[in-house]
C-alpha cells in the first residue's frame, strides 16, 4: 500500500497558477489568461482547469469575466496565500520542565530547523499567548 498523500490534479494546476501569478508580478485588474490557455499550456483537460479556477476564486485571487478570461482580483490574497502555503504552527503547552520534556523540546527543535531550512515559516507558540 502507497502512504504517500496524492494531491488532486486540480490542486496542483492551481498551485502552478499562483506560482505563475506571481513570477509575472500581475496587480489587481491585470489579464492574466483563459481557460482554454491554460487547458493547453498544461495539457490538462478544461474541466481541471476549471476547477483549479474555483480554487483560486474562491480564494479572492482571481475573477473570471466573459466566462473564459481571467483577471486578478487581488495580489494581497495571493500573498496571503502563498505565505500560508508552507506554515507549520506548534503549540507548545508542556512547561513542567521534566527531563522528558526538554528531551521532546530538543527533537521537536532540530525537526522544525529541516522544515525550516525546506522553505516551511516556523512558530512557536505558547497556549498562554
Amino acid at each position: 500500500m502507497d502512504n504517500k498523500i496524492k494531491m488532486p490534479v486540480y490542486k496542483l494546476l492551481a498551485d502552478k497558477l499562483c506560482d505563475r501569478i506571481a513570477a509575472l508580478n500581475l496587480e489587481d485588474g491585470d489579464f492574466f489568461t483563459t481557460i482554454k490557455d491554460i487547458s493547453s499550456q498544461y495539457n490538462v483537460a478544461v474541466l481541471t482547469a476549471r476547477r483549479a479556477v474555483e480554487v483560486l476564486q474562491k480564494n479572492g485571487i482571481i475573477i473570471c469575466k466573459a466566462a473564459c478570461c481571467i483577471f486578478v482580483k487581488s495580489a494581497a490574497a495571493l500573498a496571503a496565500v502563498r505565505a500560508r502555503k508552507n506554515f507549520i504552527l506548534i503549540i507548545d503547552d508542556h512547561s513542567d520542565g521534566s527531563r522528558m520534556v526538554s528531551y521532546w523540546a530538543m527533537r521537536l527543535c532540530s525537526i522544525l530547523e529541516v522544515f525550516s531550512n525546506a522553505g516551511f515559516s516556523v512558530k512557536i507558540s505558547n497556549s498562554n499567548e
